[in-house]
């Protein structure tokens, strides 16, 4: 007669979520408790968080919410055992919860804003910390993580030392270290339009070009009728800038390493 046994589905969920449990070998219409292991109270600590009646061959198919009380990156013991007139049949098995994370850009450039973003952090909480090197970088208030333990704020980059700093955030009593990368600005160069897209030929029917930082269009058109019309007369590269640049009919056309289509076609100039 085989030993009782059970398997989780996920494996790995984080707070909150739900979990599949199988199992086959209990005894016949028996109820079984699901527990799972409070480590905040000990290892030897299990809480139920669900029960189920097994069927008439012993098998069981029940679900449980991983509890708030589940420790971050770790890894709980399960156990589903049986309560029965006679005797009781116990399976065990094992749960994980993920690991805190931190999401942000690789590199930065001081005096500009950037995005970070946390994962798996506890629930309901402020940012107790968030630094790069040993400056506060919190913005007014500081986040909170949500029901999830999730949180993302925008900061700016202070003015540091170029190369490698260190980025700590801490919620809780969970800290999660990574690296950020200063870089120097990038150069901005003006380019004179009708020199920049002359590769395009007489395929190009017109660029446009939004200033972002005054929300103003311009245009640049290379047709004859509109040399004393265009309002773009230069254009900022190395910045990341976009356009959009409008081609005639005809086949695909290169520019900037990238193949141009017949319509619209927005790329950030290199």
């Amino acid at each position: 007669v085989p030993k009782a046994a059970i398997t989780l589905n996920p494996t790995m969920a984080r707070r909150g979520e739900t979990v599949s449990v199988t199992g086959s070998g209990f005894p016949s219409g028996d109820l079984v408790q699901i527990q799972y292991q409070n480590l905040d109270a000990g290892s030897d600590s299990f809480v139920t968080v669900t029960a189920k009646a097994v069927d008439s061959a012993g098998e069981l198919n029940a679900s449980f919410v991983v509890p708030s009380f589940a420790q971050i990156g770790k890894e709980h013991k399960i156990k589903a055992e049986s309560v029965g007139v006679f005797n009781s049949v116990t399976a065990a098995g094992t749960h994980a919860t993920p690991g805190a994370v931190v999401s942000m850009p690789e590199q930065a450039t001081s005096g500009n804003s950037i995005s970070i973003s946390g994962m798996n952090f506890p629930a309901f909480a402020t940012v107790a910390e968030m630094k790069i090197g040993t400056i506060d970088i919190r913005p007014v208030p500081a986040p909170a993580t949500s029901i999830d333990g999730d949180f993302s704020s925008t900061i700016l980059v202070p003015q540091m030392e170029l190369g490698n700093q260190t980025v700590t955030i801490r919620v809780s009593q969970t800290t999660i270290t990574a690296f950020l990368e200063l870089v120097e600005a990038p150069v901005v160069t003006v380019t004179d339009p009708a020199e920049l897209f002359a590769p395009l030929g007489d395929r190009l029917e017109r660029v446009w070009y939004l200033d972002r930082e005054n929300q103003a269009w311009s245009f640049y058109d290379p047709a004859p009728r509109f040399a004393g019309h265009n309002t773009l007369e230069s254009v900022p590269i190395g910045t990341g800038e976009s356009v959009t640049i409008i081609i005639n009919a005809g086949d695909p056309v290169e520019f900037q390493g990238l193949s141009l289509y017949q319509g619209t076609n927005p790329i950030a100039l290199d």
